[in-house]
């Protein structure tokens, strides 16, 4: 896990995030399969979700922490239920709680974001697959030290295999429940998502046909939802799928590259799965000089320079499961994939770029 405080002037990586005593829920009831859990925050707004392996039907109740009116929503029975809130209070807490057919979340809290904050104090995991007794060691730590943080970005690599539901509950969403049900979410796709694939080979031309991932299915998110752009008061953030391709005439490198060109805030961060610059295994190349894997070539031969061009500050990555930072050209580049899956060494591969790896 990694935490970063992004101030006016200034871009520090930090360590942070909170905890919150909550009543104890009906000894009977049980946990929903994924969630509550947290997406799209903003000053006024919060996007609550709960997804299940089975239709229920359930109820959510909330109020502003500091006084003010109860709420209530009713939804019918189905697997998937998102309840967007608006016109919250900016800068504020409040409890929720969500039930229904012997399915209990327990008193939950979230923070909305300040309208104008001094800083943007947020943390960046990636990479949380396969081991979820250490995910959840780290999810807890983020929940009980961070008290401060605002939301969470998600460098990829959820479960082992995003095409698996069950793995999403048990390498990702129950491990991780306390801090999914307060830490809002900007989620990256990874390749163990199982979005899309392209032939290994070059050139990487053919994709499946068949979208059998549940991420689609469990994220509500902005734009096509493989690649969206987040804008706040200080901070433009632009999440990329790095398994779809990135080169020039392609629609991502057209899209990042119009966004990119367009009025910004004062700091740009851009996070997507493949990391450009490491020192792990995955930084490997090929006799050629290129690197074995398409997506990390893509990514340094055409966002790399994009990235230069138009002064992004701050990318984010995972895949290598590593914590490494860097700096090419003025940008910063981290790799923060050490949220469960097993640990790779460090110096697999050439970086002079590196600053600190561990």
């Amino acid at each position: 896990m990694t935490s970063f405080s992004c101030r006016r002037s200034i871009v520090l990586c930090l360590i942070c995030a909170g905890s919150f005593l909550l009543p104890a829920s009906a000894e009977a009831a049980e946990s929903f399969d994924c969630g509550p859990f947290l997406l799209q925050p903003g000053p006024t707004t919060m996007t609550i979700v709960i997804d299940h392996g089975s239709p229920v039907a359930v109820r959510l109740r909330w109020r502003e922490e500091a006084g003010g009116g109860k709420h209530s929503e009713r939804q019918v029975a189905a697997r998937h239920h998102m309840f967007t809130l608006t016109d919250l209070r900016p800068d504020s807490d409040y409890r929720y709680r969500i039930d229904g057919d012997g399915f209990d979340s327990g008193e939950r809290t979230f923070h909305t974001l300040p309208v104008a904050p001094r800083e943007y104090r947020f943390l960046a995991v990636g990479d949380v697959r396969t081991h979820p007794d250490d995910w959840r060691r780290v999810a807890q730590r983020m929940h009980e030290n961070e008290p401060e943080a605002l939301f969470v970005v998600g460098t990829g690599d959820y479960p082992s295999d995003g095409r698996q539901y069950d793995q999403w509950i048990t390498q990702f969403f129950d491990p991780g429940r306390d801090m999914l049900a307060r830490l809002p979410i900007w989620p990256a796709i990874g390749n163990h998502e199982r979005t899309r694939q392209y032939v290994s080979a070059p050139p990487p031309d053919a994709v499946i046909e068949e979208e059998e991932s549940h991420y689609f299915s469990l994220f509500e998110l902005p734009g096509n939802e493989r690649w969206y752009r987040v804008d706040y008061q200080y901070l433009t953030l632009l999440v990329i799928d790095s398994n779809s391709k990135m080169e020039p005439g392609h629609e991502q490198y057209e899209w990042v590259r119009e966004q990119l060109r367009s009025p910004r805030k004062r700091f740009t961060l851009a996070a997507f799965h493949h990391d450009p610059i490491t020192s792990g295994p995955h930084g490997r190349r090929l006799e050629d000089g290129t690197f074995r894997e398409w997506p990390v070539d893509q990514a340094r031969r055409f966002l790399m320079p994009l990235f230069e061009m138009y002064g992004v500050d701050l990318v984010l990555n995972g895949h290598d499961h590593l914590y490494e930072r860097s700096q090419v050209n003025g940008v910063y580049y981290v790799v923060t994939g050490g949220g469960g899956a097993p640990l790779y060494a460090i110096n697999e591969s050439e970086n002079p770029h590196q600053q600190v790896a561990v």
